[in-house]
Protein backbone atom coordinates (compact mmCIF):
# COMPACT_ATOMS: atom_id res chain seq x y z
CA UNK A 1 0.00 0.00 0.00
CA UNK A 2 1.16 3.29 -0.58
CA UNK A 3 1.50 6.12 1.97
CA UNK A 4 -0.93 9.09 1.66
CA UNK A 5 0.43 12.22 3.16
CA UNK A 6 -2.18 14.56 4.85
CA UNK A 7 -1.34 18.27 5.91
CA UNK A 8 -4.14 20.04 7.85
CA UNK A 9 -3.47 24.01 7.99
CA UNK A 10 -4.61 25.95 10.52
CA UNK A 11 -6.98 29.07 9.82
CA UNK A 12 -5.50 32.89 10.14
CA UNK A 13 -6.75 33.81 13.69
CA UNK A 14 -10.16 35.79 13.96
CA UNK A 15 -9.38 39.41 12.77
CA UNK A 16 -9.95 42.03 15.22
CA UNK A 17 -11.74 45.36 13.59
CA UNK A 18 -10.99 48.82 15.43
CA UNK A 19 -12.65 51.55 14.43
CA UNK A 20 -11.08 55.38 14.43
CA UNK A 21 -14.53 56.74 15.80
CA UNK A 22 -18.02 56.28 16.83
CA UNK A 23 -19.62 53.57 14.49
CA UNK A 24 -22.91 55.93 14.00
CA UNK A 25 -22.27 59.47 12.52
CA UNK A 26 -23.52 61.95 9.64
CA UNK A 27 -23.45 62.30 6.24
CA UNK A 28 -20.19 64.03 5.11
CA UNK A 29 -18.52 62.37 8.04
CA UNK A 30 -16.67 58.47 7.87
CA UNK A 31 -15.10 56.33 10.36
CA UNK A 32 -12.61 53.82 9.11
CA UNK A 33 -12.20 50.00 9.94
CA UNK A 34 -9.07 48.62 10.37
CA UNK A 35 -6.84 45.29 11.61
CA UNK A 36 -3.55 44.59 12.07
CA UNK A 37 -1.45 44.42 9.32
CA UNK A 38 0.19 40.26 8.76
CA UNK A 39 2.69 39.46 5.37
CA UNK A 40 1.18 36.96 3.71
CA UNK A 41 -2.34 37.34 4.23
CA UNK A 42 -5.11 38.92 1.52
CA UNK A 43 -7.99 41.26 3.00
CA UNK A 44 -10.87 41.15 1.51
CA UNK A 45 -14.12 43.65 2.87
CA UNK A 46 -17.62 42.97 2.54
CA UNK A 47 -20.56 45.00 2.60
CA UNK A 48 -23.61 43.98 3.36
CA UNK A 49 -22.53 40.08 2.63
CA UNK A 50 -21.24 41.40 -0.71
CA UNK A 51 -17.65 41.75 -1.95
CA UNK A 52 -15.91 45.42 -2.11
CA UNK A 53 -13.17 44.37 -4.07
CA UNK A 54 -10.73 46.13 -2.04
CA UNK A 55 -7.48 43.96 -0.46
CA UNK A 56 -6.34 46.41 2.42
CA UNK A 57 -6.30 45.87 6.19
CA UNK A 58 -7.70 49.29 6.20
CA UNK A 59 -11.26 50.52 4.66
CA UNK A 60 -12.85 54.00 5.26
CA UNK A 61 -16.48 54.26 5.30
CA UNK A 62 -18.99 56.85 4.42
CA UNK A 63 -22.24 55.19 4.10
CA UNK A 64 -24.38 52.92 6.22
CA UNK A 65 -24.30 49.18 6.39
CA UNK A 66 -22.71 45.52 7.73
CA UNK A 67 -19.15 45.50 7.35
CA UNK A 68 -16.62 42.29 7.55
CA UNK A 69 -13.30 41.49 6.97
CA UNK A 70 -11.99 38.01 5.47
CA UNK A 71 -8.91 37.40 5.83
CA UNK A 72 -7.09 34.44 3.59
CA UNK A 73 -3.70 33.16 4.21
CA UNK A 74 -1.23 31.66 1.24
CA UNK A 75 -3.04 27.95 2.01
CA UNK A 76 -6.34 29.77 1.04
CA UNK A 77 -7.49 29.04 5.04
CA UNK A 78 -9.47 31.98 5.82
CA UNK A 79 -11.59 33.73 9.05
CA UNK A 80 -14.18 36.12 9.66
CA UNK A 81 -14.35 38.76 11.64
CA UNK A 82 -17.01 39.45 13.70
CA UNK A 83 -19.93 42.23 11.59
CA UNK A 84 -19.31 45.68 12.19
CA UNK A 85 -22.83 47.84 11.53
CA UNK A 86 -22.33 51.49 10.50
CA UNK A 87 -25.01 53.73 10.62
CA UNK A 88 -24.97 57.27 8.86
CA UNK A 89 -27.87 59.85 9.80
CA UNK A 90 -28.97 62.05 6.82
CA UNK A 91 -28.44 65.95 7.95
CA UNK A 92 -30.90 67.86 8.95
CA UNK A 93 -32.39 70.69 6.78
CA UNK A 94 -30.58 73.46 7.03
CA UNK A 95 -32.44 75.81 9.23
CA UNK A 96 -34.19 79.19 7.48
CA UNK A 97 -33.98 82.01 10.36
CA UNK A 98 -36.44 84.80 10.37
CA UNK A 99 -36.55 87.93 12.12
CA UNK A 100 -40.02 88.72 14.07
CA UNK A 101 -39.50 92.43 13.42
CA UNK A 102 -36.72 95.14 11.92
CA UNK A 103 -33.19 93.78 12.12
CA UNK A 104 -31.64 97.03 12.08
CA UNK A 105 -32.27 98.77 15.72
CA UNK A 106 -30.93 100.69 18.88
CA UNK A 107 -28.45 99.66 21.17
CA UNK A 108 -31.10 97.96 24.37
CA UNK A 109 -33.66 97.34 21.94
CA UNK A 110 -34.00 93.29 20.41
CA UNK A 111 -35.57 91.05 17.82
CA UNK A 112 -36.44 87.77 18.31
CA UNK A 113 -35.55 85.06 15.86
CA UNK A 114 -37.61 81.94 14.72
CA UNK A 115 -36.95 78.60 12.55
CA UNK A 116 -39.84 77.43 11.93
CA UNK A 117 -38.28 74.62 9.16
CA UNK A 118 -36.52 72.46 11.35
CA UNK A 119 -38.31 71.28 14.58
CA UNK A 120 -34.96 69.62 15.78
CA UNK A 121 -32.89 72.73 15.35
CA UNK A 122 -32.03 74.53 18.41
CA UNK A 123 -29.18 77.74 18.91
CA UNK A 124 -27.31 78.44 21.89
CA UNK A 125 -27.69 81.96 21.09
CA UNK A 126 -25.63 82.95 24.21
CA UNK A 127 -22.94 80.89 22.61
CA UNK A 128 -23.48 82.69 18.90
CA UNK A 129 -23.88 86.41 20.63
CA UNK A 130 -20.49 86.31 22.38
CA UNK A 131 -18.96 85.00 18.91
CA UNK A 132 -20.50 88.08 17.62
CA UNK A 133 -20.74 90.69 20.56
CA UNK A 134 -16.22 92.36 19.79
CA UNK A 135 -17.54 92.61 16.09
CA UNK A 136 -21.16 93.93 17.02
CA UNK A 137 -19.09 96.53 19.34
CA UNK A 138 -17.20 97.50 16.27
CA UNK A 139 -19.29 97.45 13.36
CA UNK A 140 -22.98 97.71 14.45
CA UNK A 141 -24.10 95.75 11.43
CA UNK A 142 -23.25 91.71 11.58
CA UNK A 143 -24.77 88.69 9.70
CA UNK A 144 -26.03 85.58 12.00
CA UNK A 145 -25.09 82.58 9.48
CA UNK A 146 -26.82 79.42 10.64
CA UNK A 147 -24.66 77.55 7.76
CA UNK A 148 -21.82 77.16 10.60
CA UNK A 149 -24.19 75.33 13.35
Amino acid sequence: TEKVVVTVHANPSIPELTASDNTDFCKGDSVILSTDFLDGISYQWKKDGGYTGLNTNTLKIKTSGEYQLVITDAHTCSASSETENIVVYDLPDKPLAEAEGPTSFCAGESVNLRVDNNTAYSLDINRTMDRYLASVLKNPSFDLDFSKY
